[in-house]
């Protein structure tokens, strides 16, 4: 019923109903027949005052946008909600936005507009997306009569919607800084002269002669060697499980929050060393697989393909495809590139350890489970398992030639990385 009655004016009709009864029952008797007239009066003012409340409640006109809409996780976007009053009655209402779940409001999404015929007006309020696509769909109106006697309840759809790009928030002690994520800071030891000098050692046997250091070794009476440090071109490819169960826990800090954050900050790092990358998206039992390629391409599209993915309500593949995805990434993959499978704490358990061990046998794979780190039982409990399970599951995938590493928060140690990134 669009229509409703507030509580002034259900207690008023109380009070009428009693003078009624009390009248009948011969208490006033003298106010039997003004009653009837007045409730006969006040039953016709009521249907007409509520088809003018409607006229003015459908009278109002609404457009909604955001700015920006596609923005960095963390940055603020603004919502702006314009109403128009296009009928020939003031309109008092009061505004309410349907949040998206993942969204954090910086400002309240209420307000309360008063709109004489023909006005307009603005609001605007901040919000912080999570990362992903939010759709923004419908805004309930509750149109208020002057007298406050009734309410006119419409619901609007005004779409719109704002793309979210993950953003790496790493403390991890070997990162150069967060913005540029924690590769860059890797080097590695090479023969011959590489970027940047790096130290004089001793010789060992089956060293390079031609890296002998003569200066260093007329002074010290030993044979010293040069080493130097040329910078990593990193080959690998990312399976990024982004499937229903990676979305269990706290909005921000669930594993699939992390792992898009991980996979957004390892392919700038990749891009910006000037390495070969490949991804697949892993969404339930369904998967995008984009090959190798050149790292600044494959960064621009993963960024846009985590920056669109579908809102978790939404996501109607409840199944879990990895060996699927593995399947198809393995006939694009070169022989030795790395497979890097970015997961949640959900792989561990049986039997999906044993379907992954076995589907990723025989190729040169790191498997990452990326834990919450919030404070909420459920972050709590994710650890607790992953922990307790990691023992039996990194024996599982190790008879499988692959390797498991706890990244919390998405943070690698810096071992993992070396193996990563080293050349195959």
């Amino acid at each position: 019923m669009p229509v409703e009655p507030t509580p002034k004016a259900l207690l008023a009709a109380a009070s009428i109903t009693a003078l009624l009864i009390a009248s009948y029952a011969g208490v006033y008797p003298w106010l039997t027949g003004s009653l009837a007239v007045l409730l006969s009066g006040i039953l016709a003012w009521s249907l007409g005052y509520a088809y003018t409340l409607s006229r003015a409640a459908l009278g109002l006109m609404f457009e909604r946008s955001v700015e920006p809409e596609t923005a960095y996780e963390g940055a603020p976007v603004k919502v702006t909600i314009r109403v128009h009053n296009a009928s020939r009655l003031r309109a008092e209402a009061v505004v309410t936005d349907a949040i998206p779940a993942r969204v954090r409001v910086e400002e309240s999404p209420v307000f309360r507009v008063s709109l004489l015929p023909g006005a307009s007006a603005a609001y605007t309020y901040t919000v912080k997306p999570l990362p992903g696509l939010h759709i923004f769909s419908e805004l309930t109106v509750d149109v208020v009569d002057p007298l406050g006697f009734f309410v006119y309840r419409r619901t609007v759809r005004t779409p719109a919607s704002i793309k979210t790009v993950p953003v790496a928030s790493l403390s991890e002690p070997c990162a150069p800084s967060p913005v540029h994520g924690f590769l860059e800071a890797y080097r590695r030891l090479v023969h011959g002269v590489g970027l940047e000098f790096y130290e004089v050692r001793e010789y060992q046997p089956g060293d390079d002669p031609r890296r002998i250091v003569w200066t260093a070794t007329a002074r010290v009476g030993r044979l010293m060697v040069r080493e130097d440090l040329s910078e990593l071109q990193p080959r690998l490819h990312m399976l990024v499980d982004l499937s229903r169960y990676s979305w269990a826990g706290e909005p921000g800090d669930t594993p699939g929050d992390h792992i898009a954050r991980l996979a957004a900050s390892l392919a700038r790092s990749i891009a910006s060393l000037g390495g070969v990358f490949g991804y697949t998206l892993l969404r339930g039992d369904v998967w995008l697989t984009v090959q190798p390629g050149r790292a600044g391409e494959r960064l621009h599209q993963l960024l846009t393909q985590l920056s669109s993915l579908d809102p978790i309500e939404t996501l109607t593949h409840s199944g879990w495809g990895l060996c699927g995805a593995v399947k198809e990434a393995r006939t694009l993959l070169p022989r030795g590139m790395l497979l890097l499978v970015l997961t949640g704490p959900h792989a561990l358990v049986q039997p999906r350890l044993e379907e992954m061990a076995s589907c990723l046998a025989g190729l040169n794979a790191v498997v990452v489970v990326v834990l919450p780190v919030g404070d909420a039982e459920a972050s709590r409990l994710a650890r607790t398992a992953a922990v307790r399970l990691a023992g039996r599951a990194s024996s599982v995938l190790g008879g499988a030639g692959a390797r498991l590493y706890l990244a919390p928060g998405g943070q690698f140690v810096r071992e993992a990385w070396r193996l990563i990134a080293s050349p195959a």
